[in-house]
């Protein structure tokens, strides 16, 4: 009977891995392999109990009349549930992991949020909330009209792999700021001539980007308050960057402030920044876009909106951002 209950619980772990990958959990074997497996399981349970030599031989116990009913009624119940799961369950299941998952509507609403947690810096004579392109000036400009401080931007840019646009394999910021995922580029094997091509390619494009939104010169940051805003880090480099980056300002404080980061990531950054507030530090975390109900794309004309709506000339204004400089955006 202890073998007959291995195989009941290798056929429930192949239903379970069944339902798992189709909520979108971790990669596992093929189902076909793990069904091949049980059954090898299953024909050897039968050969050894039902080939009377090889059960004398091995001195098995008969098989109890009980046995063959469970065993009749298990598997067609099994795969009658399995059919019912695939119908109705999935989505079902994927609605209750998003609603429990889904934290904030969109970056407005994250960005009120966050100011919530961030009042002690309301009106701060020395405070300036730094947005990180594109997605963190959304958040951070709501962050800016609660806590009644000028907005800025500032551009960092990853580096991206040839191949492969979505993949980032290191970041860069201004003042020189360069940083590689070393790891992971002894896996990719890149070239010494095509790093340096990554790096000019990013670096124009950090640029313009600069030019564009009309990032102030790190000599404004001296002796300031700075909370930086971003709507979430999930690896972390292009934050790292733009930290390193600005500390070169000589600001008198780095505050990092975001809606969700990846714990692990929050503890490397640490050593970068004088204080972190995040509404959620989660376990591997995997994709930002997750904890938002409406995460669209931000362009450079958003951006340069928000920038213009606020009417911060340059991170050494005095001038702070009213509710007004919100409804220019619509």
């Amino acid at each position: 009977m202890a073998l007959g209950s291995i195989v009941f619980a290798q056929v429930g772990a192949v239903w379970a891995c069944r339902s798992d990958h189709r909520l979108g959990g971790p990669r596992r074997p093929p189902n076909r392999l793990l069904w091949a497996g049980v059954g090898l399981e299953l024909l050897a349970f039968l050969l050894f109990q039902g080939w009377p030599p090889l059960a004398t031989a091995l001195q098995l116990a008969p098989i109890p009349s009980e046995f063959w009913w469970w065993l009749l009624w298990f598997i067609p119940a099994l795969w009658l549930v399995d059919a019912a799961y695939k119908r109705t369950s999935p989505s079902l299941w994927r609605r209750l992991m998003e609603q429990r998952q889904i934290r904030w509507r969109d970056r407005q609403q994250a960005g009120e949020e966050l100011a919530k947690r961030l009042l002690r810096w309301r009106a701060d004579p020395q405070g300036i909330v730094v947005g990180l392109p594109r997605g963190g000036v959304v958040v951070a400009l709501e962050v800016a009209i609660a806590l009644d401080l000028p907005l800025v931007s500032w551009a960092v840019r990853k580096l991206a792999h040839p191949r492969n646009p979505e993949l980032a394999v290191g970041a860069i910021a201004p003042g020189g700021v360069l940083i590689w995922d070393e790891p992971y580029l002894r896996q990719l094997h890149l070239e010494p001539q095509l790093r340096r091509s990554i790096v000019l390619k990013a670096d124009r494009e950090l640029y313009r980007r600069q030019h564009l939104y009309g990032d102030p010169p790190l000599a404004s940051f001296r002796d300031r308050h700075l909370l930086v805003v971003d709507d979430g880090v999930a690896t972390g480099m292009t934050v790292q960057a733009a930290l390193q980056s600005l500390r070169q300002g000589q600001p008198e404080q780095i505050i990092f402030a975001v809606p969700v980061i990846d714990r692990t990531v929050a503890a490397r950054l640490r050593p970068q920044m004088d204080g972190l507030v995040a509404l959620a530090q989660v376990d591997h975390l995997r994709a930002v876009g997750d904890w938002y109900q409406h995460f669209e794309a931000v362009d450079d004309r958003h951006v340069q909106a928000v920038m213009t709506a606020c009417s911060s000339d340059s991170a050494s204004s005095e001038a702070g951002i009213h509710r007004r400089g919100k409804a220019d955006l619509v």
